[in-house]
């Protein structure tokens, strides 16, 4: 089911700006993660439990993956090492389970 590969970067504050507001760097914290993405339709919000969500993608994931909503995915690629969806970036905006041995993230394009 997990025929795709991907990274999960995660953001490193290591200063502030001027407004306070965090700056810093996305580090590649994991590379090579089992996962499948599809296209969750464009518009098409999932309904999480009680939460609606408004995903481009859905990625599904081993249930022990770590990873969170503030964190993006990048680098998709087949276990060919082509690329699935170009070079983009997304930013995971929900991680929920799915049964016991998966996980799923919706993600939104990085613009």
């Amino acid at each position: 089911m997990l025929q795709h590969r991907c990274t999960i970067q995660t953001y490193v504050a290591t200063t502030t700006d001027g407004a306070g507001k965090p700056s810093g760097t996305w580090t590649e914290t994991y590379t090579g993660v089992p996962c499948k993405l599809q296209g969750a339709g464009k518009g098409i919000e999932n309904v999480v439990r009680v939460e609606t969500v408004n995903a481009d993608f859905v990625l599904f994931l081993q249930a022990s993956t770590t990873i969170s909503e503030r964190d993006r995915v990048s680098s998709v690629l087949t276990r060919e090492g082509v690329s699935v969806y170009g070079d983009e970036t997304f930013h995971v905006i929900s991680v929920r389970p799915v049964g016991v041995h998966h996980k799923v993230a919706y993600l939104e394009l990085v613009r």
